[in-house]
């Protein structure tokens, strides 16, 4: 687990969104002074992506090595969506936050769009097609993620959540491509049932690597998803300190 991305997927595009964040915000420092809720979100970011979590041997539950990777995605994942969740408050700090109330649909169609196309996340979704559906479309997996989108949503408290999770399950089903508030309102559910559930490896499903191959897919999104709305915004500040906006 030491590597940033934990997909295939992830792994080809990490390096490049990385470069691109670490450029803007450096032009970004040359002409103006980083301000608090961008630089919070700055820092928890680099600390979340230089973390590497070690799970100690000698302890029953963690000598199955798919439960040490299991449980190991699990905080790696809450800690990349309160990344997230640090850059939404950066966002609103650049009125650019249309729905304060939500995570998942805070932002904008229009800078969803913008992001989504032009700053490549619409790729990211072409690549992650059908929840990166290598294994979890296999044999007893897929049915296996059925069953676990079925728990996520039977343990929904919020009408987003009722929303989304029902339409996340039928794109999984007809092998699909997920929206960007599809695919954060899945990986904030599974985050929640670790955090207010108090979920173990085996928790919703009969897999654990159903489990692993969820948690992968909502980390390596966030993280990409993260870097690229970061420059996003990044770029807004640099366009506006420019007299440019």
């Amino acid at each position: 687990m030491n590597n940033v991305a934990v997909t295939v997927e992830g792994e080809g595009f990490f390096d490049w969104f990385h470069a691109m964040y670490e450029n803007a915000f450096e032009e970004l420092e040359k002409i103006s002074s980083i301000d608090v809720d961008f630089n919070l979100f700055d820092i928890r970011l680099n600390n979340t992506l230089s973390t590497s979590i070690e799970m100690k041997a000698g302890f029953r539950h963690s000598q199955e090595e798919n439960n040490q990777i299991s449980h190991t995605l699990m905080h790696k994942l809450c800690d990349i969506w309160f990344c997230y969740e640090a850059l939404l408050i950066a966002f609103k700090s650049e009125g650019l936050v249309t729905n304060p109330r939500s995570k998942i649909n805070a932002l904008s169609e229009e800078t969803l769009n913008v992001i989504d196309l032009q700053h490549d996340i619409f790729d990211v979704r072409l690549d992650f097609w059908g929840m990166n559906g290598d294994l979890v479309h296999k044999g007893d997996h897929r049915a296996d993620m059925q069953q676990y989108i079925d728990h996520l949503q039977a343990s929904a408290t919020s009408r987003e959540q009722k929303e989304y999770l029902p339409q996340v399950f039928n794109l999984f089903t007809n092998n699909d491509q997920f929206s960007i508030p599809q695919i954060l309102s899945f990986a904030y559910a599974v985050r929640n049932q670790f955090v207010h559930a108090g979920e173990s490896p085996l928790s919703g499903v009969q897999f654990v690597e159903t489990k692993i191959a969820a948690l992968k897919f909502s980390y390596d999104f966030l993280v990409l998803f993260c870097l690229r709305a970061g420059e996003f915004l990044l770029e807004h500040k640099i366009n506006k300190a420019s007299g440019i906006v």
